[in-house]
C-alpha cells in the first residue's frame, strides 16, 4: 500500500507549532521525517507518525468539555459569532431567540470547553405542517411563527433540528474533537428526549455536503421525490414537494442511531479516527 504523507506545512498546522520549533524538534528527531536520498530538499512527513503524535498530544491537553442548556449570554455570543461569519441575513436576531425561548425554554443547548462555546444544537418541535414548509422553502427558520412552537409536554410531536454545529477553531484536531464530542452529545440528548417525551418524527435540513453525510450516517432518509423509496416515504409523510425544496432528511426512530453511539466509544476506546467532521455552523438559520 503505497504511504502518505503530509508537507511540512500541514504537519506544522495539525501540531499547532511555530515554523522554528516545529523544525527544532525535526532535527532532534522528535518529529519523524523522511529525506530521500541524496536531496537535502523537500523533507515529507509520513501522516501514520504525524497523526500518532497529534492523538498523544491533544489526549493529554485534558479539555474539559461540557454540554448544558444555553444561557442567555450564551445565545447573543452565538448569533454575534455567526453574524461575523454570515451576515445578518440568515441569522435569527437575539430578540428571536429569546421569543423561541418563551415558548420552549429546553431547545437550545451548547457545547463548551470552560468557558468557551465550542458548538451548539437546537431541536425545534414543531407543527409538521411548519416543518413541511421550511422543506420546501416556503418560510426559512427566522420566520417560523410562534404558534408552531410545541411544548415538550405536548403529544406526538415532530422535531426540527435546525442546528447541528461547531465553532471552528482553524486547527483541524481541535476542530475533529470538538464535532465528535458535539455528535456524541446531540445523540445522548435525542435518545433522552425520547423516552422523556411522545416524539414520532425527526427531520433535518442540509445545507453542506458534510451536513449531509452526519444526517445519512445517523440513519436519516432524503426526502427525495426521484426514487421509488423516496417517493413512499414522501406519501406516508403527506408531503408535496416542490421544484425549490431543501435537501430535506427524515428519521423515525432516534435509536436507530445507537450504533453511531457505539462506534463512537470504540473508536475512542481505540484511538482511532473517525470520519465524521461537523460543519460550521452553517446547517440552518441558527439561534
Amino acid at each position: 500500500m503505497e504511504r502518505q504523507f503530509y508537507t511540512a506545512e500541514e504537519a506544522m498546522k495539525l501540531l499547532n507549532m511555530a515554523k522554528t520549533t516545529f523544525y527544532k524538534e525535526v532535527e532532534a528527531g522528535t518529529i519523524p521525517s523522511i529525506l530521500e536520498k541524496g536531496r537535502t530538499r523537500g523533507r515529507k512527513f509520513p501522516k501514520e507518525a504525524i497523526d500518532a503524535h497529534v492523538r498523544l498530544l491533544y489526549r493529554g491537553s485534558n479539555v474539559n468539555r461540557t454540554f448544558d442548556k444555553a444561557t442567555n449570554a450564551d445565545l447573543w455570543t452565538a448569533i454575534e459569532y455567526d453574524r461575523e461569519l454570515y451576515g445578518d441575513e440568515d441569522i435569527i436576531s437575539y430578540r428571536r431567540a429569546l421569543e423561541w425561548k418563551e415558548k420552549n425554554n429546553e431547545i437550545f443547548m451548547m457545547l463548551k470547553e470552560g468557558d468557551e462555546l465550542a458548538g451548539t444544537v437546537t431541536f425545534v418541535p414543531l407543527e409538521e405542517s411548519t416543518i413541511h414548509a421550511l422543506i420546501n422553502d416556503k418560510i426559512r427558520e427566522k420566520r417560523i411563527p410562534d404558534w408552531a412552537i410545541r411544548k415538550w409536554s405536548d403529544s406526538e410531536l415532530s422535531i426540527y433540528a435546525a442546528t447541528i454545529s461547531i465553532f471552528p477553531t482553524g486547527n483541524v484536531v481541535t476542530d475533529k474533537e470538538r464535532g465528535r464530542s458535539l455528535l456524541f452529545h446531540t445523540i445522548q440528548w435525542g435518545l433522552s428526549l425520547a423516552q422523556q417525551h411522545d416524539i414520532k418524527n425527526w427531520y433535518a435540513v442540509a445545507a453542506t455536503d458534510e451536513g449531509e453525510k452526519l444526517l445519512r450516517k445517523l440513519g436519516f432518509h432524503a426526502l427525495e421525490d426521484e426514487t421509488p423509496e423516496g417517493k413512499k416515504l414522501v406519501k406516508e409523510l403527506g408531503i408535496t414537494l416542490s421544484p425549490n425544496q431543501r435537501k430535506g432528511y427524515y428519521l423515525k426512530d432516534i435509536k436507530k442511531a445507537m450504533p453511531i453511539v457505539q462506534e463512537i466509544f470504540k473508536k475512542m476506546e481505540s484511538d482511532d479516527e473517525w470520519d465524521i467532521s461537523l460543519p460550521a455552523p452553517e446547517i440552518t438559520e441558527k439561534p
